[in-house]
């Protein structure tokens, strides 16, 4: 017997003589079926507020998350961790990134390859290789953007592993490091040139590190003090 027909039973039982003292048996069971149905809607309606009220948690907190994914400079994305490795997830982020909707970076499991400059794929193919080694590891590679232009991203991944230790999926993230990159060849251009004019200057030359810890010493220095930029340095 149901919760609700117990409770109907009891209130049938204190509303029947108020109503008549000669209700029967027939009209008594005709009071309680009502007084259930009664409760089983009042019930239904009750679940069925509590699930309203369950979607809209979940669309507000699927809002809020896609709100703080967009926000992020960096584009996350989910894959298996064997067989064919088609991504599962990416955020909204890959548009700005790839030149493609989400919709099309999915559709497509070679998507990412075509766009890998072909002179990375081997390192990356290495790397790939040894991604379950560690849950954590990360590379930096080129690709094309799709209108011509290239962008060195830095590919984070964490590898989740089930209660066994096997690896199950990796969860990643893609961030545009061009800024930082052309600085550094910027960088060594420079250093490469002032290391050509040191070279080639009729001065001696000694450089040393913050703590006088000898760094270099051009040809006119080694001349002079008969020291070999590998003898000297770290004097």
């Amino acid at each position: 017997m149901s919760g609700s027909r117990k409770e109907a039973e009891k209130l049938s039982a204190k509303i029947a003589p108020l109503l008549r003292s000669d209700l029967n048996e027939p009209d008594r069971e005709a009071l309680t079926q009502l007084i259930a149905q009664a409760f089983d809607t009042a019930a239904r309606e009750q679940e069925k507020r509590s699930f309203k009220r369950i979607a809209e948690v979940q669309a507000s907190a699927n809002a809020h998350l896609t709100v703080l994914l967009n926000a992020s400079p960096a584009v996350l994305y989910s894959r298996p961790a064997s067989g064919d490795l088609a991504p599962t997830f990416v955020s909204d982020g890959v548009t700005k990134m790839f030149g493609c909707t989400p919709r099309e970076y999915l559709a497509d499991p070679f998507f990412w390859q075509k766009r890998v400059a072909p002179d990375d794929i081997e390192r990356i193919a290495a790397w790939v290789s040894r991604a379950h080694e560690s849950d954590e590891s990360a590379i930096e590679y080129r690709v094309d953007r799709g209108d011509g232009t290239h962008i060195w991203l830095c590919d984070r991944q964490h590898v989740i592993r089930d209660e066994r230790g096997t690896p199950v999926e990796v969860v990643g993230s893609w961030t545009d490091i061009t800024e930082r990159k052309l600085y550094e060849d910027a960088l060594f251009r420079e250093k490469e040139s002032a290391q050509i004019t040191l070279q080639s200057i009729g001065d001696g030359v000694i450089t040393t590190d913050a703590r006088c810890n000898v760094e270099y010493v051009n040809p006119v220095a080694e001349e002079l003090t008969g020291w070999k930029v590998d003898d000297a340095s770290g004097r």
